[in-house]
C-alpha cells in the first residue's frame, strides 16, 4: 500500500518556495520554510500570473533590483503528540525574497541554517540554545556573503559541487547519501536525470514528472527513494533500483497533489519512520494504480472527499475535516466497497506499513503541508 495523509496546512502569507527539515541530531523537529515575492515599481504585489525568476525556457536568471523582493523565513517545530495540529511556529522574520534554504549536514554542533535571498546574499544564522528540543529556540544570524544582486543563487549545497547537463535550465541537484558517485538533476525540460558522477557523459536513466524539477530530494534512511517538487505537475516520489555501475530502473511510485499553486519546496523529515498505524477507514484510503490480469491500468479509487476547512489566523493552521452529508456518504462507500471488492481488495488484507513524514509548500497559495507517506 503507497498512500499520502495530510496531517497540517499552514498558511505562509507569502508565496513559499523552499522547505527544509533540519537534519542534525537531536533537532530533527526544527522545519524551515522560506517565502519569495516580486513586487511591482510602486511596491504593489505583482500579479499571480508574472513569471518569478529567469525563464522557463532556458533557466537564465534575469538581473533586477533586490529591493522589489520580499521574504520572510520561518522556523517551525513537530510535535508528534500534538496530532490536531503538531507544526507550530517558533520563529519568524523579515528578509529579501527567499531563493533557497539549507540545513548544514553532518553537523556536531548546534544547526547552521544558510539563507540565499534576492539581495544576492547568502546568510548564516546558528540556532540558540535556549531549551534543548523545546520551543525557545531561536536561529540569530552568524555572518553574511555578500555576493552579486544581478546574478542571484537558486541553489544551495553544502556538499561539493556536482555538474550535468539537460535540455533546459537545471534548478536542483541532489547527491545520493546512500550510494557513492549516484547524483540527480531536475530540470526545466520536466525530467529527473539520474547519473553516475564518474561518468557524466550519459545518464543512468531519466523519469518524466510532467513538470519543471525545482527541487530535489533523497530520502534520508530509505535507499533509492527520491522526492521531486514538480512546479506545474505536484510532488512526487520516485524509486531508483541500481543493479550495477550501468543499469538502472526508476518510475514514480507515489504523488502528493493537494497543493492548488506551484509545487516549489520539498523535503523529508529525518525523524524515525513509524510502523503499524492503525488502518485507515475505506473511504479515505488512498490505492495505487495497478494492472489488472488482462495487463489494463486500474484507476485510483477512494481519494476524493467533502472536506470542512476551519481557518483560524494568519500563519496559523488549517483543520480539514471530513464532512460528507450521510446521503452522499452511504454512497461513496458502497460505491468504494464494490470497487474495491472487484479489485480483491479487502479489510485486514493490507500488510504493516512504515511511514515517512513529509513537508511541502506551493508559491502562489503561500500553503506549507505536513503530511505522511505510507508504504510496504
Amino acid at each position: 500500500m503507497n498512500c499520502a495523509r495530510t496531517l497540517q496546512v499552514v498558511d505562509t502569507e507569502l508565496p513559499a518556495d523552499t522547505v527544509e527539515w533540519c537534519p542534525t541530531e537531536g533537532w530533527q523537529t526544527l522545519l524551515a520554510c522560506g517565502t519569495y515575492k516580486l513586487l511591482e515599481g510602486n511596491g504593489k504585489a505583482e500579479p499571480e500570473t508574472a513569471s518569478r525568476v529567469g525563464s522557463s525556457n532556458d533557466g537564465d536568471t534575469a538581473p533586477c533590483s533586490s529591493q522589489s523582493r520580499l521574504g520572510h523565513v520561518y522556523l517551525f517545530n513537530y510535535d508528534a503528540s500534538l496530532p490536531a495540529c503538531p507544526l507550530h511556529a517558533l520563529q519568524q522574520w523579515d528578509t529579501a525574497g527567499v531563493l533557497d534554504l539549507k540545513w548544514q549536514q553532518g553537523s556536531t554542533q548546534l544547526p547552521v541554517l544558510a539563507v540565499a535571498n534576492a539581495q544576492g546574499t547568502v546568510d548564516l544564522h546558528q540556532l540558540i540554545d535556549n531549551n534543548v528540543q523545546g520551543d525557545g529556540s531561536q536561529l540569530k544570524l552568524n555572518s553574511s556573503l555578500v555576493l552579486d544582486p544581478d546574478h542571484l543563487v537558486l541553489s544551495l549545497d553544502w556538499a561539493k559541487p556536482k555538474h550535468g547537463r539537460h535540455g533546459a535550465g537545471v534548478c536542483s541537484i541532489s547527491s545520493s547519501p546512500h550510494q557513492e558517485h549516484l547524483l540527480a538533476t531536475g530540470s526545466y525540460d520536466e525530467q529527473v536525470f539520474f547519473w553516475d558522477s564518474r561518468s557524466l557523459c550519459i545518464p543512468l536513466n531519466k523519469c518524466e514528472v510532467g513538470g519543471g524539477v525545482w527541487r530535489l530530494k533523497w530520502h534520508p534512511r530509505r535507499k533509492g527513494l527520491l522526492l521531486a517538487a514538480a512546479m506545474h505537475n505536484g510532488f512526487h516520489i520516485i524509486k531508483h533500483d541500481q543493479t550495477d555501475d550501468s543499469n538502472s530502473s526508476c518510475h514514480v511510485v507515489s504523488s502528493y497533489i493537494a497543493h492548488e499553486s506551484l509545487a516549489y519546496g520539498a523535503d523529508w523529515s529525518w525523524l524515525a519512520p513509524v510502523r503499524s498505524l492503525p488502518p485507515l477507514p475505506l473511504s479515505l484510503r488512498c490505492y495505487d494504480s495497478t494492472k489488472s490480469s488482462e495487463g489494463e491500468v486500474l484507476s485510483s479509487i477512494g481519494q476524493t472527499q467533502n472536506f470542512r476547512i476551519l481557518y483560524e489566523s494568519p500563519t496559523s493552521t488549517f483543520d480539514i475535516e471530513p464532512e460528507d452529508e450521510p446521503e452522499q456518504r452511504e454512497t461513496q462507500e458502497d460505491t468504494l466497497a464494490n470497487e474495491a471488492a472487484n479489485l480483491h481488495i479487502k479489510e485486514g488484507t493490507f500488510q504493516e506499513s512504515e511511514s515517512s513524514l513529509v513537508a511541502t509548500c506551493s508559491f502562489y497559495d503561500h500553503m506549507l503541508h505536513i503530511w505522511c507517506w505510507h508504504h510496504d
